[in-house]
């Protein structure tokens, strides 16, 4: 991959306790450069459609910029769900006119690179 081609994305949860010790559920975005793996990390209240793009906004300006193409999972937030192999997509997120690619499977060569055994994009 070359600098800034392509950025990967996805959400994970953590919980976290306030100094009242009341316990919450924070949705943690990740957003890593495929070429550097240099990362952006930022925590929301949810992983609503919203908060996934102020934090690809963020992410961008940390990175230095918007890449040509966006690897997310399988986010709720992009894939609504998949159906007998098609992708049904997220309708807010695919009004965005980004490049996706949704990877299907990868698979490990010889020599330890990861390679895309089949792909996706808009």
């Amino acid at each position: 991959m070359m600098p800034g081609e392509c950025y990967q994305m996805d959400w994970g949860f953590i919980n976290a306790v306030d100094d009242t010790g009341k316990l919450y559920r924070l949705g943690c975005f990740a957003l890593v450069c495929a070429h550097c793996n240099k990362r952006y990390i930022e925590f929301f209240t949810n992983a609503r459609q919203e908060n996934l793009f102020i934090g690809m906004i963020h992410g961008f300006q940390y990175l230095g910029g918007i890449p040509q193409k966006i690897m997310p999972d399988n986010m709720k937030s992009v894939v609504t769900r998949r159906e007998q192999g098609e992708i049904l997509w997220n309708p807010k997120y695919r009004t965005r006119g980004l490049v996706i690619l949704i990877f299907t499977r990868l698979i490990e060569n010889s020599d330890g690179v990861i390679q895309i055994k089949s792909s996706f994009s808009l």
